[in-house]
């Protein structure tokens, strides 16, 4: 996903980068991601609009909550955070993958 690929980049060109200006950075990118899904679905799928407003609600909440937090803590814990949370990501992917490569 957009963050896993986009986070170590940013910090590869910029280590200094406010964790603030790079989580900002990285919401248009997902919206630009989650748009264009949706119109993939609608176009060639079908849609389970009560499961789609189910997540909006959920991903609403979560949203919100994040921008809270993310106004609370400061960059070094905000950095700190969003690290493992990357790093947990990246090895559930990994994870996924192998089982996926194992079972094939």
């Amino acid at each position: 996903g957009g963050p896993l690929i986009l986070f170590p980049i940013f910090l590869f060109w910029d280590p200094e980068i406010s964790m603030k200006t790079l989580v900002g950075l990285s919401s248009p990118f997902s919206l630009v991601t989650i748009s264009f899904g949706a119109i993939g679905a609608l176009s060639f799928g079908s849609v389970d609009f009560g499961m789609a407003a189910i997540q909006c609600f959920v991903s609403l909440v979560f949203f919100l909550a994040g921008g809270i937090m993310m106004e609370r803590m400061g960059d070094s814990a905000l950095k700190l955070s969003v690290g493992i949370v990357l790093i947990m990501v990246g090895f559930s992917v990994a994870i996924r993958t192998t089982i996926g490569l194992v079972l094939a």
